[in-house]
């Protein structure tokens, strides 16, 4: 029964990163592969009808955590209560700028709801990102299961730990990449025009880049934590993963090159012309 509802929570939670984790990514990116009010309004239509719908599979991950270990999530929310505070905020600012941002054709108001909804956005991938961190390299836990920590105090990874440390900020990096990645991609097949072409280029860029901070954070959690790493790699579930993210990671690698020759193709006939 344990092992049931570890499987629906777990569900839940990667459920919500999957489907809000591309809105996180097309709202940090939104102010770079849309330059004007018609291109915002674009991204704005590709993620607003169901970004509120997104959350209720966060609040599902609470409820039922709650529900079947309560032990827990009373020690994760004293335990981490100021970064749970500051994801609170920053859906709630997300909300508040996809809601009101577009009610005034005022210039500096945009500008100022723009700046909050993109800010919002990278801090839920930073906070998101630093507790995978925390829940990889482990927290220290009293004989009452209670634990506390500041939010960061000589950043290393033994000894009297924080919720920032060089583990926990690599992996919120790679997570913030690996979330803009996810939604240039998505804003790559909701939108057209300029904001297509842009969110294209991104998406083949930060798709490169997922793939060596991929490999550098596996390394660090080797170090940090190898007994888990050898028991996942000893789980042919593991094994499934890998081997999905390779062949992504090969297609992406592939359509990159692609892009890549023609890229250098027409810079080398362009060359030609101008000689």
């Amino acid at each position: 029964m344990i092992t049931a509802w570890y499987v629906i929570v777990s569900l839940m939670l990667i459920i919500y990163v999957v489907l809000d984790g591309r809105n996180f990514g097309a709202g940090m990116l939104h102010r770079f592969v849309a330059r004007t009010p018609e291109e915002r309004r674009q991204v704005i239509a590709a993620i607003g009808p169901l970004w509120s719908w997104h959350e209720v599979w966060l609040v599902g991950f609470g409820g039922t955590l709650m529900a079947a270990f309560p032990r827990l999530m009373a020690s994760a929310f004293s335990g981490y209560y100021l970064a749970l505070f500051l994801i609170l905020y920053c859906l709630i600012l997300r909300g508040v700028s996809l809601e009101v941002g577009g009610h005034t054709e005022d210039g500096l108001w945009q500008k100022l709801w723009d700046f909050v909804f993109s800010a919002a956005n990278l801090l839920l991938a930073v906070l998101f990102g630093a507790a995978a961190g925390n829940v990889g390299r482990g927290v220290p836990i009293d004989a009452n299961g209670d634990f506390s920590m500041a939010f960061f105090t000589n950043f290393r990874v033994r000894g009297n730990v924080g919720l920032l440390d060089w583990y926990t900020v690599s992996v919120a990096l790679f997570t913030v990449v690996l979330l803009a990645a996810h939604g240039a991609t998505y804003l790559e097949l909701k939108t057209e025009g300029p904001v297509h072409d842009r969110s294209a280029s991104y998406a083949r860029q930060l798709w490169l880049g997922v793939l060596p901070l991929l490999v550098a954070v596996s390394f660090e959690s080797w170090i940090v934590r190898p007994a888990v790493l050898h028991s996942a790699l000893r789980n042919p579930l593991c094994w499934v993963g890998v081997v999905v993210i390779g062949i992504s990671g090969l297609e992406q690698f592939h359509d990159s090159c692609t892009q890549l020759r023609v890229s250098l193709n027409q810079a080398c006939a362009f060359s030609g012309e101008i000689c």
